[in-house]
């Protein structure tokens, strides 16, 4: 089930697309709202949507098209909009990637207050590298911009895309020039979300492999308790990257059984 909501203010209208995934429940009383990172497709997400539902949650999405891709508008008005819709139910607020930091930002600023928020590969703070220097220059273009229009910019081997967004095997579709742009000047240390005075709990999971959220750009900004790292130091079998965090490691299991805990808590 899809429900589109055409939010209007004095000088935007924009639409973002609230999806009911996975199975059927009936009279829920916990949800989990997963913000969908944009240029990210929500395919991605099936295997966190599988174990939050695993969980008893009844998993949603918030997926912002091209011409809601503006985070200011994100974080202030869209997910604090859908997250009305379940004023009935008990709700975590979920995200991976930059996705998660939209979501904490919202929290951060008081716009959006859900019963508790989880986090997935998703900085919370910057700091300037040769790599982000690169990135900074990069032009953007003008127009909605395609995953495959940065195909022949590398750095070291690496698309442009993946550095911006993660690893090659997320599958990404079109972006906004103003969400790319955004997404450089937060790689470029412009970027300072403190969760760690936040009003519900938190929690924060990334690996040592996370290009685009390693530990040191998440753990400070949360409460000691909050962080986890996955990986060997967590004898996993696997060091993930930043995509198999979502797509291939024990981390949306862990996330979805502290989610439903939380949730459990408040009832």
């Amino acid at each position: 089930m899809t429900i589109w909501f055409i939010l209007t203010s004095i000088v935007v209208a924009a639409p973002y697309e609230l999806s009911d995934e996975g199975r059927t429940f009936h009279d829920p009383d916990k949800a989990a709202l997963i913000v969908v990172t944009p240029g990210v497709k929500r395919d991605n997400y099936s295997l966190l949507i599988d174990k939050l539902e695993r969980e008893g949650l009844d998993a949603w999405s918030i997926r912002f098209p091209i011409e809601a891709q503006d985070a200011s508008l994100i974080t202030s008005i869209w997910i604090p909009a859908a997250l009305e819709e379940f004023d009935t139910q008990v709700t975590v607020l979920v995200g991976h990637g930059f996705g998660g930091t939209l979501a904490a930002e919202a929290v951060a600023l008081g716009t959006a207050s859900p019963n508790a928020l989880a986090i997935l590969g998703s900085p919370l703070i910057t700091h300037p590298t040769k790599l982000s220097d690169w990135v900074a220059k990069q032009p953007i273009p003008i127009d909605p911009i395609s995953p495959d229009m940065f195909e022949d910019i590398t750095w070291e081997d690496k698309l442009l895309t993946a550095l911006l967004l993660g690893e090659e095997s997320l599958t990404l579709e079109v972006m906004s020039p103003q969400w790319v742009s955004t997404i450089q000047s937060w790689m470029t240390g412009q970027l300072n979300i403190d969760l760690t005075e936040a009003s519900c709990p938190i929690w924060a999971g990334s690996s040592g492999m996370d290009n685009i959220a390693p530990p040191e750009w998440v753990r400070p900004k949360v409460a000691p308790s909050s962080f986890i790292r996955f990986g060997y130091l967590r004898m996993n079998r696997v060091e993930p990257d930043h995509s198999q965090l979502l797509t291939d490691s024990p981390a949306p299991r862990a996330l979805s059984k502290w989610s439903a805990a939380q949730l459990e808590d408040i009832q």
